[in-house]
């Protein structure tokens, strides 16, 4: 049996949830603003109640924000990852230029001793 989980009471536009807690309280209420924010605005914006579509069009546009975050981390993991490629490529021409031997070598790749 799983132990249930911890839930924060909170208020967005007119409803009352109790949500699971998100990392930890204080952030959750913080998103629990966040989104009651978002819904007030869109329904300021619109001309007639309807909390359904309310709803929905702030879980889109929160969808469309974590869509866009989440382009913007592949965009710039491959920036990333092409700027470790350059130095490691960088690294290796200075080691030819330099004729540079690896410093470390494993225990089993030691020469023995001659005495």
């Amino acid at each position: 049996m799983s132990p249930e989980q911890e839930t924060v009471p909170v208020k967005i536009g007119t409803i009352s949830l109790n949500v699971p807690v998100h990392r930890n309280r204080e952030v959750t209420v913080e998103i629990a603003r966040r989104v009651g924010k978002k819904f007030s605005r869109i329904e300021e914006e619109s001309g007639k109640m309807n909390t359904l579509n309310f709803t929905v069009q702030t879980a889109y546009e929160f969808a469309a924000e974590l869509y866009d975050l989440e382009e913007q981390y592949s965009e710039e993991t491959r920036e990333f990852n092409k700027a470790l490629e350059s130095i490691a490529s960088q690294l290796k021409i200075l080691e030819k230029r330099y004729h540079l031997v690896p410093r470390h070598k494993k225990k089993d790749d030691e020469e023995p001793l001659e005495g």
